[in-house]
């Protein structure tokens, strides 16, 4: 805890999908973490900027990617899948 009272709980690190998306990953203790922009904000809506992700770590799993469908992604703008192939 700093002087503020913020507690850092993670590194995150810039990624990039294999769309060319940008986002952030890291691990905090049994998951991995990863921030996703909200490419379907609407404007002057109460929409929110990121998405933040979860998934259980496993060995030699990668990171999932965001769905690249855009309604699927638009619904719920936390649906992810998993491939065998790191970004």
């Amino acid at each position: 805890m700093n002087e503020n009272g913020i507690i850092p709980l993670c590194g995150l690190w810039e990624n990039t999908t294999k769309t060319g998306a940008k986002y952030l990953a890291g691990n905090l203790g049994g998951v991995k973490v990863m921030i996703f922009k909200n490419d379907f904000k609407r404007e002057d809506s109460n929409d929110p900027d990121c998405t933040i992700c979860i998934v259980k770590k496993t060995q030699n799993t990668a990171y999932p990617q965001p769905n690249d469908t855009k309604d699927s992604v638009a619904e719920t703008n936390t649906e992810i899948k998993n491939d065998d192939i790191p970004f």
